[in-house]
């Protein structure tokens, strides 16, 4: 998430300051690459810091977020000029910066890695009590048990039961992109402006 927020902020600074064509598509490449690290590390450690019956809700909050952020960025819009908006845009990677300074690392990643002492100490300061935390630790342990398996690249394109779930994510980028959601997103404004 800390990665994230480097490339963001650049991205931003680019738009910001960007005077040609070429430094406002670099800053919008740079934010879209910020924004995918984002959405693959985010809801990962939504998913491994909250509590069980919390996950689905929170995991699925993340789409209901883009969809808010759009909205309150079209009406933000409403008043600032796009200038304005990218130097507003500039805050959210320098605020995940530090608000992840203080944010524990993932529970299940310090087990995996054979951390057990931290994994309960970052979940105690998740959960405030250390008993629930070394309980849920040892729930993640029993569960885990047999479950980690190294996959080379060509694994995942050779074994079918990692390429057919691979496949289908990447077809459903690939037709939610095609889909043209996001012309649509881009020129709302265009499209419902009366000349």
């Amino acid at each position: 998430m800390f990665t994230a927020a480097i490339p963001n902020l650049l991205g931003w600074v680019f738009i910001y300051t960007g005077t040609s064509i070429e430094v406002l598509c670099l800053g919008r490449f740079l934010t879209g690459i910020g924004i995918s690290i984002a959405m693959v590390a985010m809801p990962l450690y939504i998913a491994e810091t909250s509590y069980k019956e919390f996950r689905g809700t929170l995991g699925s909050g993340i789409q209901l977020s883009i969809a808010l952020g759009i909205l309150i960025v079209y009406v933000v819009g409403l008043v600032f000029n796009w200038r304005d908006l990218a130097l507003i845009g500039a805050i959210i990677p320098v605020l995940a910066f530090m608000l992840g300074l203080r944010s524990p690392e993932s529970p299940r990643f310090l087990l995996d890695v054979g951390r057990s002492g931290e994994a309960v100490a970052a979940l105690t300061w998740l959960r405030e009590s250390a008993a629930v935390a070394e309980e849920e630790c040892r729930d993640m342990e029993e569960a885990a048990s047999g479950f980690i398996a190294n996959a080379s690249l060509i694994d995942l394109i050779r074994k079918p039961e990692l390429s057919r779930p691979l496949m289908i994510g990447v077809m459903l980028m690939v037709f939610q992109q095609l889909g043209g959601i996001t012309v649509v997103v881009f020129y709302t404004v265009s499209i419902f402006q009366v000349d």
